[in-house]
């Protein structure tokens, strides 16, 4: 066998409404371990740090940035014709490379 087949289902589980699917626990597990790192090392820097501010900054930027790369990469077109649908975090559509560019917090010293 000379190649990798990646062929996950995209849910984990889903339970009622609910669905746990595979790029938010590895999102949620990214944010918490960087929120929990983050807090341990908080007093080694001179400058006071509010890890809980940072990590709004930033969920709220790569979820913005993933949604958007998904929408600029992946399919133009459609999101050209129904740009209300940009938002719509729910019906899938997050392109993980998106979340770089929009996550930077300004840093003040």
């Amino acid at each position: 066998m000379g190649y990798f087949l990646w062929d996950l289902h995209p849910e984990i589980f889903r339970w009622g409404p609910l669905a746990v699917r595979w790029y938010g626990l590895l999102f949620a597990l990214a944010f918490f371990s960087g929120h929990t790192y983050m807090g341990r090392r908080a007093g080694d820097w001179p400058v006071p740090l509010d890890t809980d501010a940072l990590l709004l900054y930033l969920i709220s930027g790569t979820l913005l940035g993933a949604r958007l790369a998904h929408c600029l990469f992946y399919d133009p077109g459609y999101y050209r014709v129904h740009p209300w649908e940009i938002p719509m975090l729910w019906k899938g559509g997050l392109a993980s490379h998106g979340g770089l560019g929009l996550a930077n917090p300004p840093f003040h010293s």
